[in-house]
């Protein structure tokens, strides 16, 4: 019996809502050539075999009406035989390559790569001419064919046919020296914004590689912008791309062409089987029926994005697709299992996107990495992340910003969902989208991207604008009066600079600070403003809330320092706090506020009525007669005093002030309230100070014990969270000057320049040897080892532990999505793997919770975290 299959329909739409008008005409001809050509982009085949269209005579006419299509034979039979496949392949011409590095490189290896995998690969030696550069010293380059395939006029034939060629794909050049090292690098997209196989003539930048940097679609894109990154450049090559045998002029992926009022739509898919796929295959596999050592590698991709899988992992994968379809989280596994090099199986992969439960928008950012550069896939990932709530939406915002950098282009779906998301609502995601744009619009590789967006967004923002151009106003005031500030040499004069500088800034009415989008401020209390003592000279500022009943917020605005990292691991800190509430545990964090907004310029929230451990043990000695005397007996309490804590916390009066002891860092601050404001009146009326044990939400007086039944769960809950948060992150350089404690009882931490494993040391001696800070005085203000307080801490590590094992995926993809953003801690995928460690995926539940709780015995008892805050007393 004769079988036909099915390979694509062609809808034909001509602009007439007059069926009867719709006759053959003399243009008839014309469309009907236009109609195979778009065909022969979509199939990739010799579409002549369908469409006898003779040179030398009409085209059979279209129907006159609706009615008469069914006896139209606009697809006439086929000749007998199979339809004859594309095999063309594209072919590489190195022309002069100009190259100018300190140790000359003598290979380049060629690339096709999607995303990180690599297609196919080939190298060429590099010989150096003799003749110089006539504008300089510049030395030539040439390219010699080493064991690839050459047409006859020198070509590199690629082993990648044409029709197999991914949309994601990228060219890559890397230049290496004799002894291995990448010293340079260049990179084309194959295709171009629209769609079409880039072939011809380009020039090309060199760029040099700094060691550990992620290169990303956009930067590739940067390397046919000549004039962008001058600094990165050594050098440029010229390439030629054409296609073995004929080729059609254009060669297209479009799922949309129009000509002349009439649209063409083609709809390409595969029935029947698979490609790869035998007979029965998925009938042998059953979830039931998959291997337990299998079963392990699909729960270790539940929890890690970060797994590398074999290609036994990725045929196993791939041939179990169908019945792996139900669990969302392991889409991202199956993308990557895909032959992207296999244009059959990135049809199926297409189609698996529709059968696949849908992800949620959480298990969507993954899709976002630099892994997935399909751009069905990405715009996919964005489809699932419209249902993400606003408030949501801004926890997650630093790392869709990073995302822009995967995508090829500057218009991409993630761009439209953003901007369209801040339209929606621009007090709180449009604002906070324009500062982390702005923060990299010096940056000359996302320059133009970022100033793009934000130009879009100012063009339809409407009188928002007006509030942002404020805010940018009164930033770049106190940047002038930083940098006036700096030029002072004595404290004093830094001091009467600054209340004179800002006494002549003139601010607008009411304008947003960028650390709190919807807190609105109409000037600065210059009294209470001072400069701080640090390397770098930040402000300590007061602002005035344009409502009296948010009270007065404390700020630090910093110039010269660098706060991408504090900003990256204060918002993971927000990221666990939100899924701790979510699983039912409220453990007291204090993630305050901090936000870079440009070049090494930013702001930091003050925490309220806080003091750091470093001032608690020194306000013990006020009385010492010398400094010398102070340091010793502060120190001594370090090493052998237990209850300094709990005499703070529990035997002194609360400070209706706050103040911070002058040696603390910049961040031990004055009181503030939740919101990140401070009373109206400190000196009348006791701090506003948020709770996590309110027992009723009225405001009330509360006896003594009280008082104290509520700070002691407060400083166990936040203990339990903040040992947790700081050994999953690795938080790196703890002493007693950057951990903070509230009156009210919440421990936190400050000061996160050093994450991720990274802890110092002295002459090769690791300082840091404890998993995370947990002191005798911490448990002693818990009352002890036998104590319920101490069993209740134990137990809500453990829990809060848990959650985080459960959402591990989420954590990994946050960092890995961050590794764009350019911090020195964290500039490549080993880096993350620290997470992987501290989270112990390997082990089951019960296991990694015993382990945690040998952990907190550990950190108890290692003797040199009292040594280490004994000896920071003494230095600073």
């Amino acid at each position: 019996m004769e079988t036909t299959k099915i390979v694509g329909i062609l809808e034909v739409v001509i602009d007439s809502s007059d069926h009867e008008a719709v006759s053959a005409t003399s243009n008839d001809d014309c469309i009907l050539k236009f109609v195979t050509e778009e065909v022969g982009r979509y199939l990739f085949f010799h579409y002549e075999r369908f469409f006898h269209v003779s040179p030398h005579s009409h085209p059979p006419a279209l129907p006159s009406a609706a009615s008469d299509l069914e006896n139209t034979e606009l697809f006439p039979s086929p000749p007998e035989g199979p339809v004859s496949q594309d095999h063309r392949h594209l072919v590489l011409n190195i022309g002069k390559v100009n190259l100018n590095v300190p140790e000359p490189a003598t290979l380049a290896k060629i690339s096709i790569q999607h995303g990180s995998t690599v297609l196919y690969e080939t190298s060429t030696l590099l010989h150096y001419e003799s003749h110089a550069d006539s504008n300089g010293d510049k030395t030539h380059l040439s390219s010699a064919a080493r064991e690839i395939t050459c047409d006859p006029s020198g070509g590199i034939e690629m082993g990648l046919r044409l029709i197999d060629i991914p949309h994601g794909s990228h060219l890559k050049f890397t230049f290496t020296t004799k002894a291995g090292e990448v010293v340079a690098w260049s990179g084309l997209h194959l295709f171009d914004f629209g769609h079409t196989l880039r072939t011809g003539t380009t020039l090309m930048d060199i760029l040099q590689l700094p060691a550990g940097s992620i290169i990303t679609p956009l930067d590739i894109e940067n390397c046919l912008r000549h004039e962008r990154l001058n600094h990165q450049k050594v050098g440029s090559m010229e390439i030629v791309l054409e296609c073995s045998g004929s080729c059609p002029q254009s060669f297209a992926f479009s799922s949309l062409s129009k000509k002349k009022s009439i649209t063409f739509r083609a709809s390409i898919f595969f029935k029947g089987d698979s490609s790869d796929q035998k007979p029965g295959e998925h009938e042998a596999i059953t979830l039931e029926t998959i291997p337990a050592d299998k079963q392990k590698l699909l729960q270790r991709l539940r929890r890690d994005p970060l797994v590398e899988l074999s290609p036994d992992d990725r045929n196993f994968i791939w041939t179990s697709r169908l019945i792996l379809t139900d669990d969302s989280a392991l889409l991202p596994a199956s993308l990557l299992s895909v032959d992207w090099g296999n244009r059959e199986q990135v049809l199926e992969a297409y189609r698996l996107l529709l059968q696949w439960k849908q992800p949620t928008y959480l298990q969507a950012l993954q899709l976002l990495s630099p892994l997935y550069s399909d751009p069905k896939v990405r715009a996919y990932a964005v489809r699932c992340m419209h249902a993400l709530p606003d408030y949501r939406l801004q926890l997650y915002l630093l790392q869709l910003v990073q995302a822009l950098k995967n995508e090829r282009y500057h218009d991409s779906a993630l761009a439209r969902f953003l901007l369209m998301r801040a339209l929606m609502n621009p007090s709180q995601i449009g604002y906070l989208l324009y500062w982390f744009l702005k923060a990299e619009a010096h940056n000359h590789q996302t320059a133009e991207r970022f100033n793009l967006i934000t130009s879009q967004y100012l063009q339809l923002c409407g009188s928002y604008k007006l509030e942002i151009r404020q805010s940018v106003y009164v930033m770049k005031k106190l940047e002038e009066v930083a940098a006036l500030v700096k030029m002072e040499s004595s404290s004093s004069a830094r001091k009467s600079k600054l209340h004179e500088a800002l006494r002549a800034v003139v601010l607008p009415d009411t304008f947003q600070l960028p650390l709190q989008p919807r807190s609105y401020c109409n000037s600065i209390i210059v009294d209470s403003c001072r400069v701080m003592e640090s390397k770098k000279r930040p402000l300590f500022l007061q602002f005035e809330s344009a409502k009296a009943q948010h009270g007065r917020p404390y700020v630090i605005f910093k110039s010269g320092d660098d706060l991408r990292q504090d900003q990256l691991v204060l918002q993971i800190l927000r990221v666990m706090d939100d899924l701790w509430r979510e699983a039912g545990l409220d453990l007291c964090l204090l993630p305050y506020a901090c936000i870079s907004t440009g070049d090494e310029i930013g702001m930091i929230e003050v925490v309220g009525d806080s003091e750091t451990l470093a001032s608690i043990i020194y306000a013990r000695h006020a009385k010492s007669r010398t400094k010398l005397g102070r340091k010793l007996n502060a120190a001594k309490d370090a090493l052998v005093k237990d209850g300094v804590l709990s005499d703070w916390l529990f035997k002194q009066p609360s400070s209706p002030t706050g103040k911070s002891h002058p040696n603390s860092t910049d961040i031990a601050l004055d009181s503030v309230s939740p919101n990140g404001s401070a009373p109206s009146s400190p000196a009348k009326e006791e701090p506003s100070v948020s709770t996590c044990f309110p027992l009723s939400p009225r405001r009330r007086r509360k006896t003594a014990s009280t008082r104290d039944i509520e700070t002691t769960q407060n400083f166990v809950r936040s203990c339990a969270g903040y040992c947790v948060a700081t050994y999953v992150l690795g938080i790196g350089d703890r002493h007693n000057d950057n951990i903070m404690l509230q009156r009210s009882g919440k421990f936190f931490h400050i000061d996160f320049g050093h994450f991720l494993g990274n802890f110092k040391s002295k002459l090769g001696v690791k300082r840091e040897r404890a998993p995370f800070v947990f002191t005798p005085s911490m448990l002693d203000a818990m009352g002890g080892k036998k104590s319920e307080n101490y069993k209740q801490f134990q137990q809500l590590a453990c829990d809060a532990f848990q959650v985080l094992r459960t959402n591990s995926n989420l954590l990994i993809t946050l960092l890995v999505l961050a590794l764009t953003c350019g911090i020195p801690e964290l500039h490549s995928a080993s880096c993350i793997k620290w997470v992987h460690k501290t989270l112990m995926l390997d082990l089951p539940d019960d296991e990694a919770c015993e382990a945690f709780k040998k952990l907190i015995h550990v950190a108890l008892h290692t003797t040199t975290t009292k040594l280490n805050d004994a000896v920071h007393l003494m230095a600073h």
